[in-house]
């Protein structure tokens, strides 16, 4: 890991200050990506009951995140994932199934692509 930069992101009501640093990250299943991006949070507020964020949106959202380099974006795992050459496609499949209990957790990310065995009908891209 080496020591980039320091970084604040506020997202809705959450704030994260921290250092960011760059490293090696499996995802499994083979997706492994070199010199991502990770940010180690000195202070956080407003993340209760989560262990951390993964930036899997649009580049644009991380612009301004850097203290000292407030124009720079930083690749997501998405980008970094496709122009890597893991991923044929700069998509993340989303699927979940609501559930009526907190303790009843599921879903899944498909990078690269969708998985046609979760929906039927026509899939709408956002």
């Amino acid at each position: 890991m080496k020591d980039i930069t320091s970084f604040n992101i506020r997202a809705y009501t959450c704030l994260s200050i921290g250092t960011e640093y760059t490293d090696t990250v499996s995802l499994g299943s083979g997706l492994t990506i070199t010199q991502q991006s990770i940010g180690v949070a000195d202070t956080s507020t407003g993340f209760s009951g989560v262990d951390g964020i993964v930036g899997i949106g649009p580049l644009i959202l991380t612009e301004g995140t850097l203290t000292n380099e407030p124009s720079t974006t930083i690749p997501t795992v998405t980008m970094n994932l496709y122009t890597q050459g893991i991923i044929s496609e700069e998509v993340v499949g989303v699927s979940f199934e609501p559930t009526n209990s907190e303790e009843v957790t599921n879903g899944e990310l498909t990078f690269g692509g969708v998985d046609t065995t979760k929906y039927t009908g026509t899939l709408t891209y956002v």
